[in-house]
């Protein structure tokens, strides 16, 4: 597991206040990507313990990057868009300057270094 051990699963984390938005259907995709700024889906289900793991920390770093449209999409929600497009949970997909990346797993790290690469590529564009 790339995120936490296995031992600390049973861990119960303080809960941070939620910032991220429920992803409701395509169409609500369609208008956050409208905006043109960067948009991360984290693909989550409610049985996921490595989704549990990472849920505080993802908040977190919605909180940090307020420039950034953070959302999370239940799998096992009917009118899940990502359900279809993902073989394992969490999988987190990044929108950003046209482009479509994702990768799979609660990985910290990589989800701040994807987020710190594509703010720089931002800030690049806009000069």
């Amino acid at each position: 597991m790339s995120y936490k051990t296995f031992g600390q699963l049973e861990k119960k984390k303080k809960a941070v206040p939620r910032v991220s938005i429920d992803l409701q259907n395509q169409n609500h995709l369609q208008k956050l990507l409208q905006t043109k700024r960067i948009v991360i889906i984290d693909v989550w289900a409610p049985w996921c313990q490595p989704c549990k793991l990472i849920a505080n920390d993802y908040e977190k770093l919605a909180a940090e990057y307020s420039n950034i449209i953070f959302c999370k999409d239940n799998i096992d929600l009917e009118n899940s868009y990502h359900r279809d497009k993902v073989t394992a949970v969490p999988t987190f997909f990044f929108y950003a300057h046209g482009n479509i990346s994702k990768f799979q797993g609660a990985d910290f790290d990589a989800i701040r270094n994807t987020i710190k690469k594509l703010s720089q590529r931002s800030v690049a564009k806009r000069k």
